[in-house]
Formats: structure tokens, sequence, C-alpha cells
């Protein structure tokens, strides 16, 4: 089926085809029915919208879905785009609190842990602005605050080797034990946490530099 035979369609006899598309197993049967569909109804709409300013990335979802990332905060939305484009869900995620949630917290533990000054926190954050403002793929916010900072802290603290297995998850529970969540929310004995770090450190040869 074609997307201007899908839009031809009825809406009853769309809903039959929603109706399979609920039964359908990508692994026992690969591409989904409406696989093609949606590919096709999501170029339609990059190349009607996908100049707009506070449109950051437009993809295809797993959901069923057109995913249209934008450079917002939560409630907001691009208003002068559809809830529904050839007969697909539009969902909007304004990304801006992730991003400076992340920016937020990795200030906090540079600072904490090897000095650094906000400036140099935002500098190097700059690796990562294409995933922070979510114009890749999604993935990047499936991982945690620690597993993007924490080569960064070794690489500073004169480890020079490839860490053992398991020394990501010492040094980050060394950090947030009798932490908050984020760890700004309540006081945090920092001279105890470095000290922790630290211990951790030495048996690979590395200490914090502050």
């Amino acid at each position: 089926m074609t997307l201007d035979e899908w839009i031809a369609l009825t809406p009853h006899q769309r809903n039959v085809h929603r109706a399979d598309w609920g039964r359908h197993d990508s692994m026992e049967h690969g591409e989904p029915p409406w696989g093609g569909l949606l590919r096709e109804a999501t170029k339609r709409f990059q190349s009607e919208f996908g100049n707009h300013p506070l449109i950051n990335r437009i993809e295809d979802s797993a959901a069923i879905c057109i995913h249209v990332t934008t450079a917002l905060y939560p409630p907001q939305i691009v208003e002068e785009i559809p809830d529904r484009y050839c007969h697909f869900l539009v969902v909007q995620e304004p990304i801006n609190a992730s991003r400076d949630y992340y920016i937020r917290y990795w200030a906090i533990l540079f600072e904490e842990l090897l000095g650094w000054t906000e400036a140099q926190s935002r500098d190097w954050a700059l690796r990562w602005d294409d995933e922070l403002n979510g114009r890749t793929d999604g993935l990047f916010y499936h991982e945690d605050i620690y597993y993007y900072v924490l080569d960064t802290v070794l690489l500073h603290s004169g480890v020079n080797r490839q860490p053992p297995i398991g020394l990501f998850r010492e040094i980050e529970s060394a950090i947030q034990l009798n932490a908050s969540s984020p760890i700004w929310l309540s006081p945090v004995d920092w001279n105890a946490v470095r000290n922790r770090v630290n211990d951790i450190l030495s048996a690979i040869g590395g200490k914090l530099p502050r």
C-alpha cells in the first residue's frame, strides 16, 4: 500500500489495518506493515516542517508515530505543527529541560571533583551538543549522568590505563552515597566524597586534582 492509498482509506478501514498492526511480531515477521507508510509520512512531514527553527529532529518512531524533538521546555509545544499527519500521530518531545539537567549535573561534578569552572564544564559539554539537543538518535539519554563524565575524571586524575570492570560503578556509588537525586537537592559533604573516590582511584594509581 502506498501512503496516498493509506490516506484515501476511510477511518474504519485504517483502524482495521491498525488492529492488524497490533498483532505484528517484528521478531518473527521482520519489517512491520506500517514501516514504509510511516517512513514516507515522516519524509513528507520533514519537507513541510523541517526548517522550523524550534525543531531539532524529526524521525519515525517504533511507537508508530512521527517523533519531533523541539528546542523547548515542557509543557511548551510548537503550535504550528499538527498533532496528526497523514493519519499518524505526531508526538513532540521538548528537550531543553533534559539538556539543562545534564549540563547542571556535570558542572557540579566537575567543579567538586576536578576544580573546574562552570565555563570549563560548558566547553567540555559542547562535544555532546548534538546529542544533548536531540539532533541525533534518541539513545543518548538512555545513559545516566555519570556514564559521560567518569572517563574525563579518570584522565584528569592521572589514570592512564584501562580501568578494571566495575570501577565506574564504584565511583558513582561513592559519589551518590547519602546524596539526593538530583544531587543539588540536599547538602553534600564533598570532602567525604572526594576521600571515597580517592580511595578507589589509589588502587590504580590515580588521585583527584583537588
